[in-house]
């Protein structure tokens, strides 16, 4: 089976993944394997449902025996032993290969690194001369926008909407591409996309892309932009850990022993690191005074 670079793995797969790194000997090993769709089971015992904004199922998250079960409604279920990066993926019925393939990198993935040990951010993140800068924000709260305009102007990026830190507080790459709503596009000087209600993705130029760990330099945390408010303020200790912790991949809510190691990580982390809250006019024409204002900061 090919092997590609993602997430400091090296993924070995019986399907194609367009978007990833060929890379034969790149880290841990982990894969990812396509099978026949099953049928229901209701054996399944479930820990976590989690709504689409109009009430309708998105994700079910639970147990099919001594394997952890990621039901994307729709779009496929994803089976992997608990702490394990060997996944299989049973799509539903009339999903395409592409929403299987790209649900995995986005959402699957992210949850199986947490379930392993590892800390991963709902967060985008660029490298640039002093190091790895993260946002750290809700969806839709202009990570992806962001990150894109800074490589627009010269950094590289290291990922679009989940950043794993390491235990050296390093930030590793994940897979080089933005994903930006149309009304974006043009920050990577692409086009608008009118007719579209789905986030683009766009590749980086080989030139934008990092392929190896950064050192993490600045944590900035999106806030909704207050007129009169200083777009950047330091954040509390306790502002910091509790958006850290909100913005945290994870799988199992039940499982107390990964929660609390998770918990002491980002503890170091913030302390490390302070937070700055970032609360920006999110405007196209105001995003390269934002990034003056950043670099302000982070020089």
């Amino acid at each position: 089976m090919p092997r590609y670079a993602v997430f400091g793995l090296s993924l070995a797969s019986d399907i194609e993944f367009p978007e990833l790194t060929p890379a034969a000997e790149y880290g841990a090993p982990a894969a990812f394997r396509l099978r026949a769709p099953a049928c229901p089971s209701s054996r399944n015992r479930w820990v976590l449902e989690i709504p689409r904004e109009n009430g309708a199922p998105w994700l079910s998250v639970g147990r099919a025996g001594d394997a952890m079960l990621l039901r994307f409604h729709g779009v496929a279920d994803f089976h992997f032993a608990h702490g394990g990066l060997d996944v299989e993926a049973r799509p539903a019925p009339g999903a395409s290969i592409d929403d299987v393939r790209w649900h995995f990198l986005d959402h699957v993935l992210p949850r199986a690194l947490a379930a392993s040990g590892r800390t991963v951010l709902h967060a985008s993140a660029v490298e640039t001369d002093r190091g790895a800068l993260v946002f750290v924000g809700e969806s839709g709260s202009g990570k992806s926008t962001l990150a894109a305009s800074f490589c627009a102007a010269g950094a590289r990026l290291l990922s679009d909407d989940g950043v794993l830190i390491d235990t050296e507080m390093r930030v590793v790459p994940a897979y080089p591409v933005h994903r930006l709503w149309p009304a974006a596009l043009p920050v990577l000087g692409s086009a608008s996309v009118l007719d579209s209600k789905e986030k683009q993705r766009r590749a980086p130029s080989a030139s934008a892309w990092r392929t190896s760990s950064v050192p993490l330099f600045r944590v900035f945390v999106l806030a909704p932009h207050i007129p009169g408010r200083e777009w950047i303020e330091r954040a509390s200790g306790a502002e910091a850990m509790l958006a850290l912790v909100r913005q945290a991949y994870r799988l199992d809510p039940t499982d107390r022993d990964r929660a609390g190691a998770e918990f002491r990580f980002l503890g170091q982390l913030s302390a490390a690191f302070p937070a700055l809250i970032l609360a920006h006019p999110r405007t196209l024409a105001d995003l390269q005074s934002v990034q003056i204002k950043i670099c302000e900061f982070s020089s």
